[in-house]
């Protein structure tokens, strides 16, 4: 079997499947696998969790033998293939070894068994169409729900998914909420591992604004681009945490900040906080339309900082004030947030105390018709 390929084809190929193949071992999950059927070439990787395919374009050519699959190695492909030149390359198959060809001479690699390859891609005929949809507004979902996902797979593995439910994606660690709503996602029951999240984004980067398709099987799920090339993931066999319905009434209180003066003023004070401090602790002074940011210092002081608050108000007849010792929270969930937050110079932050046992912060954030709610709990400083 011999190929032969303009190198940005070859690259662009690369880019996806290098996503489902690992990066160390000496067995087919660190091999790309090239594979001609049906009258079109095609990469395909699988790592053991993830599966990705790319078609390529390439002049493909069948020797007597019926050779019409092979492997190399990723890593080494990946870097023989930069320094190959800015040329047609060609690779040979025969006898388990490639011969790959560029402009300064060849080299072989060692190719493995393709017999052994496990075909994820044989699961797609299986598989539904649930959604449609830009693949850049996939990954912002996708990023924000990421941030709120536990990590604590073996002990909590409810919390360790991302999950749709009545077209809502929900995220949750108990200490914040994230609830992603999307028209697209009214069909959909899709559930995936936080372990997958990070390269999902990476095949959805690399799509743009195109549209992809999401396919659902009982066992996995793949993501399909508009060239055909496809990520597979397996889904959890444990579903998320089922939750009570979520209380959306007006919020008690609530503030604006500048989200530029909150960012900086996080990162200020966790510079100066003492080892392992990551409480960070919000009060509200009317008198000056202040929000006082502060944080237990490394010298054991209380660091503070003031920022404006150009708009704060409360609900009508609201029963319970806020705590007059202010509200805590991890500041790492403020700064997540306001890594994905897309709704403008500003951030509305929603307050809603439940008396001596805490309370929650509510954002709220449309983007263009997408429905963005995160909660983050508190309890009382």
């Amino acid at each position: 079997m011999k190929i032969e390929v303009a190198k940005s084809d070859l690259e662009n190929a690369l880019k996806v499947v290098n996503i489902g193949s690992s990066g160390s071992g000496g067995d087919l999950t660190t091999h790309i696998l090239f594979r001609h059927a049906d009258s079109q070439t095609e990469l395909l990787a699988y790592n053991g969790r993830l599966g990705t395919s790319s078609p390529l374009v390439c002049q493909t050519t069948l020797e007597d033998e019926g050779v019409s699959a092979f492997t190399v190695e990723s890593d080494r492909l990946t870097r023989w293939l930069t320094a190959a030149g800015d040329v047609a390359v060609t690779l040979e198959a025969k006898d388990a070894i490639v011969t790959a060809t560029g402009s300064l001479g060849s080299v072989k690699f060692r190719s493995l068994d393709p017999s052994g390859f496990p075909f994820w891609d044989k699961q797609i005929s299986g598989a539904k169409r649930t959604i449609e949809i830009e693949a850049n507004r996939l990954h912002q979902a996708l990023g924000h729900s990421k941030s709120f996902i536990s990590s604590a797979d073996t002990t909590r593995p409810e919390l360790a998914v991302t999950e749709i439910r009545g077209g809502t994606l929900w995220a949750t660690d108990q200490a914040a909420l994230s609830m992603v709503t999307l028209e697209e996602f009214s069909d959909a029951a899709l559930r995936l591992s936080g372990k997958d999240i990070g390269p999902i984004l990476t095949f959805l980067s690399l799509s743009g604004e195109d549209k992809v398709e999401v396919l659902e099987h009982k066992r996995s799920m793949f993501i399909r681009r508009e060239d055909g090339s496809v990520l597979n993931a397996g889904r959890p066999s444990t579903p998320f945490l089922e939750l009570e319905d979520i209380d959306n009434d007006e919020n008690a209180h609530w503030w604006v900040i500048g989200c530029s003066d909150l960012d900086r003023a996080i990162k200020q004070l966790s510079a100066s906080a003492a080892k392992e401090e990551l409480g960070l602790t919000f009060n509200f002074d009317p008198s000056d339309q202040k929000i006082t940011l502060s944080m237990t210092g490394d010298s054991g002081s209380t660091n503070t900082l003031k920022l404006p608050c150009p708009e704060f108000g409360s609900k009508a007849d609201v029963e319970v004030g806020m705590p007059q010792s202010g509200w805590k929270v991890e500041y790492t969930y403020i700064s997540r947030l306001l890594a994905s937050y897309r709704g403008g110079k500003t951030i509305k932050i929603g307050l809603n105390p439940a008396g001596e046992d805490g309370g929650w912060a509510k954002i709220e954030e449309d983007r263009d018709g997408d429905k963005y709610l995160t909660i983050l709990v508190w309890m009382p400083e």
